[in-house]
């Protein structure tokens, strides 16, 4: 791991094995929010160190190392990018841990616009569909997707 990262999590999270307990009499109400969102934070990064790791650093060079609800969701929206291809039942999790109902929505939204790019980047390397686009006797969609079909139909027979 990057020195610079760990000692950015040691600072940030002196003993993983041991959460500070809170002083709940001489907390405000902040102090108890924030000191909340930071065992939010420690549970998803102590789940899978490495993401929490780029992450962290990611926000560090971009500046956004502040504690509190738009880090954690700046977390999240990493992570569930990251696992958006490999573990979607976790990126249904981390959408459950969003806070805020708008941060909510723009990441659902921001998922699907990633998911259909890759599933237009397959799609297109596909060798049938390359074939039905270069015929061009009728550059219609659906022309494209009959020719595609008749292709496949040929290779099975």
């Amino acid at each position: 791991m990057n020195k610079e990262i760990q000692q950015f999590l040691n600072n940030f999270f002196p003993d993983l094995s041991q959460p500070p307990k809170p002083d709940l009499e001489f907390m405000d109400e902040d102090e108890l929010y924030e000191w909340l969102h930071q065992r939010l934070l420690l549970f998803i990064v102590t789940k899978d160190i490495q993401f929490g790791a780029v992450a962290i650093q990611q926000w560090c060079q971009r500046g956004y190392c502040k504690s509190g609800i738009p880090l954690i969701h700046q977390f999240l929206t990493i992570m569930a990018g990251q696992q958006l291809k490999k573990n979607p039942k976790m990126v249904d999790e981390i959408i459950n841990l969003m806070q805020d109902d708008e941060e909510k929505s723009k990441l659902i939204y921001q998922l699907q616009q990633t998911q259909q790019q890759q599933v237009n980047l397959q799609v297109s390397d596909s060798p049938k569909v390359l074939k039905a686009q270069s015929d061009k006797k009728d550059p219609s969609i659906f022309q494209n997707i009959l020719t595609a079909l008749r292709c496949w139909d040929k290779k099975q027979k």
